[in-house]
């Protein structure tokens, strides 16, 4: 049409004016004349997105890069749609789109957070950087790089970019959330704790802010400020993880013996049994096998996985939808019998509801002779545990608790405390089930060859 330049233009001022049935229907009448038109192939996949048909969106889209192939922009809207259907795909079509423009900023900085999910910290801290080059303005940019660095244990590199980014943006709350968490972890409480003020003066609902209030006050001493700040941010969240298992560490700080005995009833709250038969192997023997394999050959195996608890040994990224027959056999035994474990736990005093909707996370753990599992919770979890798939007979003359699961370890920074304790000594097909702010650790394992364990956790989630 002689005109389609001009429907163009006012089809993408609807767009952005929020009239997206508008802007639809004069991509439509463009489509019925032109069905190849690139432009409106490519809005009418942005719109399918922005209504939730993914994969509608991502069939317009294509077709419009099958007519354009070296446009940038319908590469970025190709790998946007992609990271929002949660497909893993969408790293490498966002590194598809730089080949193109390498000084795209949204592609760069979308990147460069994917990157963080998964650990590969030094392409995230490149994809930063370089949008940092383009634009030295862009808070993100400067929140990410920080956050790589932190996450290679360079706090002292970190701050200055947290830093910058609220020079950029003094209401951020991501960047002054940052300054204070990482101001907490080099021991500087004190200046952390007037940057939390000013944040949660901006965002008083805001459970996550609370709850690092809270934590701060703990560090600082404060213990009833802590425990004021950290029940805020419960009643806020019910599913505040790193609330609760705090606020165990202050009633054991503060000797609230029954109050603790309650929250870490492990006789009641611990669930375990060792599978006999599983569906599709001929014994439990072979389906362990099944998944040593698929753990040692995974392409996301990485020693010493930065920002994570393992010490000398290797965790995976995201296993529960890797379609290894062993792996998918694994997440649905979880699924079934993690559901009346929710319910019974919420039938305890004291206890909140199962939540409406879950999703499950997994990843497995292999530790080398000599590794182990510092302290830590499930943040993001309700519920989590883990399933034993290769435990190596001990070496000789090796501690009797080596390769055990410790509940009731709480991290070195809050010194210690006295906390209820349990401890399980794991056997191959074991699975184990506990609420995600049970403090654990593993203790130092001495044996070969290696100890591979799968651990996941119900998260809750909005659908």
């Amino acid at each position: 049409m002689a005109d389609t330049a001009a429907l163009l233009d006012s089809a993408m001022a609807k767009h952005a004016a929020g009239q997206l049935a508008e802007a639809q229907a004069i991509c439509a009448e463009i489509l019925r004349h032109d069905s190849r038109q690139p432009e409106a192939l490519n809005l009418m996949g942005v719109l399918a997105a922005q209504s939730g048909q993914t994969d509608q969106a991502l069939e317009l889209i294509r077709a419009a890069i099958v007519e354009q192939p070296e446009n940038h922009h319908f590469r970025f809207n190709h790998a946007h749609v992609l990271e929002l259907a949660g497909e893993g795909s969408a790293v490498r079509a966002y590194r598809e789109a730089l080949t193109i423009n390498p000084q795209h900023l949204p592609a760069l900085i979308n990147l460069g957070n994917l990157l963080l999910e998964q650990d590969i910290l030094d392409e995230a801290r490149d994809c930063f950087n370089r949008a940092i080059s383009a634009d030295r303005n862009i808070p993100a940019a400067h929140i990410g790089l920080g956050i790589a660095l932190q996450r290679k244990q360079r706090p002292e590199e970190a701050l200055p970019c947290f830093q910058r980014a609220l020079e950029l943006d003094p209401r951020s709350l991501e960047a002054l959330s940052n300054v204070a968490a990482l101001l907490v972890d080099l021991g500087r409480t004190q200046e952390a704790l007037p940057v939390l003020k000013q944040a949660l003066a901006g965002a008083p609902g805001s459970a996550e802010l609370n709850g690092n209030y809270g934590v701060a006050l703990f560090e600082a001493g404060d213990l009833d400020g802590a425990v004021a700040a950290l029940e805020a941010a419960r009643a806020l969240d019910v599913n505040n993880c790193r609330a609760t298992a705090v606020l165990g560490l202050l009633r054991a700080a503060r000797g609230e013996s029954a109050a603790l005995d309650a929250q870490f009833d492990y006789e009641r709250m611990l669930r375990h049994r060792r599978l006999t038969q599983v569906p599709g192997f001929t014994d439990l023997t072979s389906f362990n096998q099944a998944l040593v394999q698929r753990v040692l050959s995974h392409p996301s195996l990485m020693p010493d996985r930065p920002s994570k608890t393992t010490r000398v040994g290797a965790q995976t990224g995201e296993l529960a939808n890797d379609d290894d027959p062993a792996i998918q056999t694994l997440v649905s035994t979880v699924k079934t019998e993690i559901q009346p474990y929710l319910a019974d736990l919420a039938a305890l005093p004291d206890m909140p509801p199962p939540p409406a909707a879950w999703r499950l996370t997994m990843w497995a753990t292999v530790l080398r002779r000599g590794g182990y599992q510092d302290p830590h919770v499930h943040p993001s979890g309700r519920v989590s545990g883990v399933y034993y798939a290769r435990i190596p007979a001990p070496a000789a003359g090796a501690d009797p608790e080596q390769g055990a699961i410790t509940f009731g370890a709480g991290p070195a920074r809050f010194g210690e405390l006295p906390l209820p304790r349990r401890q399980f000594q794991p056997r191959e097909g074991m699975l184990l089930f506990f609420p995600s702010y049970f403090w654990h650790r593993t203790e130092p394992f001495e044996g070969d060859p290696e100890r591979i364990s799968i651990a996941f956790d119900a998260v809750p989630s909005e659908r």
